[in-house]
């Protein structure tokens, strides 16, 4: 399976498998927390829809201290599951072109309770660590890289 720039495979499995996909795993790449942030929303998402109950995530700096975290039915692993080797869909899952037709077809609820329910459990420890904003003040972000390259990236901050 492939998109424009993302290639996705299935390990443990032989080359005529059709059964069921027991684990996802979102292979390491170099990124900032929002890209990372996304990997994990869209793996689970998908495995949400297909049934899938365990995600391994690589570890990375501003993620979980536990190697282990439950939401609901879904096991997020920050490092590899023990046991028998489980038939596992491989790949970034940062881009949404190989999936998008499941990513499409759920609706905006069903990304706020991921969002709710499976990906802050993950973050709690940022969230709790994290005085909260005055209700009057309005917070904007922005992505360093594209206002502070030389030159900028956009022309709009100019």
């Amino acid at each position: 399976m492939s998109g424009p720039d993302e290639r996705y495979e299935i390990e443990n499995t032989s080359d005529n498998f059709t059964g069921k996909i027991r684990r996802i795993r979102i292979i390491q790449e170099a990124g900032r927390f929002g890209g990372i942030f996304t990997a994990i929303l869209h793996a689970t998402i998908v495995a949400r829809v297909i049934g899938c109950d365990q995600i391994e995530v690589f570890h990375f700096d501003l993620g979980p201290d536990a190697p282990m975290l439950q939401a609901r039915e879904i096991t997020h692993g920050f490092r590899s599951f023990d046991g028998m080797p489980e038939p596992t869909l491989v790949g970034r899952f940062f881009n949404t072109f190989a999936f998008e037709s499941c990513l499409q077809a759920v609706s905006s609820h069903f990304d706020n309770d991921t969002i709710d329910c499976y990906l802050r459990p993950l973050f709690a420890h940022h969230l709790t660590a994290t005085r909260p904003a005055d209700r009057s003040a309005m917070i904007l972000n922005f992505r360093s890289g594209d206002i502070f390259d030389e030159p900028p990236a956009s022309t709009r901050y100019l």
